[in-house]
């Protein structure tokens, strides 16, 4: 057989692709919301969207299944038939039998090649993945989307006003199967607010407001008094403004927040830890930059980043990926940002999230570095335990956690990357805040905590710091994320 009709066949394969495939691209046309940026629905519609998407995903991968089989058995056939004519071949008068036989042998090598050749470029062509991608992206994007549920999908009762225990009782039933509720709780609160707090309520200015994930499970429970904005919170079934909360001492803080528990607002949002309340000594004696040692005292709790913030983390939020060490993978630190970058990334993220997020301040780094210690390094007194550094990173970053935490469950705070943080790099700590609250001042040069991956042992220590231009964006200078509580 001739490599022209061998050519001719192999075309016949596409043809017969294209013919196939065209009807299948105009259903994948047909669907409006395939678009991981489309805004999202309330929850009831999200689940109906998924439901439907799903309905498509599998319509188009089942239509391009059975298309393909089809195509594959039409290619087969017209080989087949191919073979048939070889095999009907006459040996050629000038041909010997060995000849004859080592051209038909040849030509049906050729022939199985180019079939094997063709098929494969139909398997190719002809996969759902193109079609359906954006539309699991899009399944994707509303299952870990996190739903706000106002009163339209929450049924809510005050009950009794207890005296002697000064709550007022209050009941949160959900009112479709989408959600799955079931609170009976209490706000604490004076006999007089309660009265006005009631009249409110019967006007219908106060709402309930939760904040769900795809599966119907609350994560968040709140009122919202529409008179003057006022919100109470949810902990532990009762209720609470931040007003109230923040008179509290910090041991009843740190039981309502459950000190210690991870948590994250989204799933590609950083893993998160809730920091006690508390009091510390900040600094050292052994640089002028660590002076003088003086008390802070963080009155309320608040949730820090397990981990710097991790390439996959920024790429979710961001959209892109500076780090030098891309090879190191998504669980890395993100490096080369600068400070007015991760002042961009807590921006993006509290907008994603509804949640307050921000850089810590020096202090809360410190005292949660620290963790209720006073030790060399975050965590301990052995270095190689704890942290990346000169003798043992081989020059580059490394996965996040990979170490050993330090008491309150936060990795890598000595050694990897630098961490950015809100202060301004002042020469030494007199007259610094003490409240634990960012020390402002020309903002010249933003303060940097923790060491990095390429520093000796002496550079990694707890109370070490250093500054650099908010502008300034280098391979080992990354940072963590706090988020305000509740």
């Amino acid at each position: 057989m001739s490599a022209t009709k061998l050519h001719q066949l192999s075309g016949m394969a596409i043809v017969i692709l294209i013919i196939i495939a065209a009807p299948l691209i105009s259903v994948a046309a047909e669907i409006s919301v395939n678009s991981t940026d489309a805004t999202f629905p309330n929850l009831q519609q999200a689940q109906l969207d998924i439901a439907e998407l799903n309905k498509k995903i599998t319509q188009i991968e089942e239509g391009y299944e059975k298309e393909l089989a089809d195509a594959r058995k039409q290619v087969n056939r017209q080989y087949s038939e191919k073979l048939d004519t070889l095999k009907k071949a006459q040996q050629e008068k000038l041909e010997s039998a060995e000849e004859f036989k080592a051209r038909i042998d040849k030509s049906r090598d050729e022939l199985g090649a180019q079939r094997d050749s063709d098929l494969a470029k139909l398997d190719a062509s002809m996969s759902a993945d193109k079609e359906t991608t954006p539309i699991k992206a899009r399944v994707k994007a509303l299952s870990e989307h996190l739903y706000t549920v106002n009163e339209d999908g929450i049924e809510t009762e005050l009950g009794k006003y207890d005296i002697d225990k000064h709550r007022l009782a209050v009941k949160f039933r959900s009112k479709s199967s989408v959600l799955r509720l079931s609170l009976d709780g209490t706000i604490p609160i004076q006999a007089e607010a309660a009265e006005e707090l009631k009249r409110q309520w019967q006007s219908g200015a106060v709402k309930p407001e939760a904040r769900v994930k795809f599966s119907g499970e609350w994560v968040e429970l709140a009122l919202v008094n529409d008179t003057d904005k006022t919100r109470w919170f949810e902990l532990k079934e009762e209720f609470y403004t931040l007003a109230t909360l923040k008179t509290f001492p910090p041991v009843t803080l740190n039981t309502l927040l459950q000190i210690g528990r991870h948590f994250q607002d989204c799933p590609a949002c950083p893993d998160m830890i809730v920091i006690p309340a508390g009091s510390f000594d900040m600094g050292s004696n052994e640089e002028e930059d660590e002076k003088p040692v003086h008390s802070i005292a963080i009155g309320f709790p608040f949730a820090m980043g397990k981990t710097e913030v991790t390439q996959g983390e920024w790429k979710a939020i961001m959209g892109s990926n500076p780090g030098n060490f891309k090879n190191c993978g998504d669980t890395c630190p993100v490096e080369q940002v600068s400070w007015d970058d991760a002042k961009d990334f807590v921006q993006k993220l509290s907008v994603k999230t509804g949640k307050q997020y921000r850089l810590p301040s020096e202090a809360e780094w410190e005292y949660a570095c620290r963790a209720g210690g006073r030790l060399k390094y975050c965590g301990g007194d052995i270095v190689d335990k704890l942290a990346w550094y000169n003798k043992n990173s081989g020059e580059h970053s490394h996965a996040a956690a990979t170490k050993s935490a330090n008491a309150w469950g936060l990795y890598d705070m000595s050694g990897n990357v630098w961490e950015w943080v809100e202060d301004s790099y002042h020469a030494d700590y007199n007259g610094a805040p003490s409240d634990g609250t960012a020390w402002q001042g020309d903002g010249s040069q933003r303060v940097l905590r923790g060491g990095s991956w390429n520093l000796a042992p002496e550079l990694e220590r707890v109370s070490i710091r250093t500054g650099g231009v908010p502008v300034l964006r280098d391979f080992y200078y990354g940072f963590r994320v706090v988020r305000v509580l509740p």
